[in-house]
């Protein structure tokens, strides 16, 4: 599955961003993809927020989840994929409940690897 997902970036400014979605096995994957035309706050500034609104979005559990970001600026064949890997905290305090993602760390991923499963 593949959208466009709108969200309030820093500063309260409309933001957007592709968003590929797939599932393998018992594994969701999320790519998230930075547009030309987002004027907003950069996927990269705004990894955690988009990660935890997609749990919130689909009733996933964190670690059944994969998540990932693209800059496609260099062209399709050139692109760099990272795959995010976050700490995953819930907050029993939020109504609804919620997970918080927190601390991202980026890794180079295959880019191929990628495709195969989005």
């Amino acid at each position: 599955m593949t959208f466009i997902h709108n969200y309030e970036g820093f500063g309260k400014c409309e933001s957007k961003c592709k968003v590929l979605m797939v599932s393998h096995g018992v594994i969701t994957h999320f790519c998230f993809e930075e547009l030309d035309d987002n004027k907003g706050t950069s996927i990269t500034n705004m990894s955690e927020h988009l990660a935890a609104q997609m749990l919130k979005k689909f009733n996933l559990e964190p670690y059944d989840c994969s998540f990932y970001e693209t800059y496609p600026h260099s062209g399709k064949e050139n692109r760099s994929f990272d795959e995010i890997d976050y700490l995953w905290e819930f907050d029993g305090k939020l109504q609804p409940t919620q997970w918080i993602a927190k601390h991202p760390h980026w890794k180079p991923s295959d880019k191929r690897e990628i495709f195969e499963l989005i």
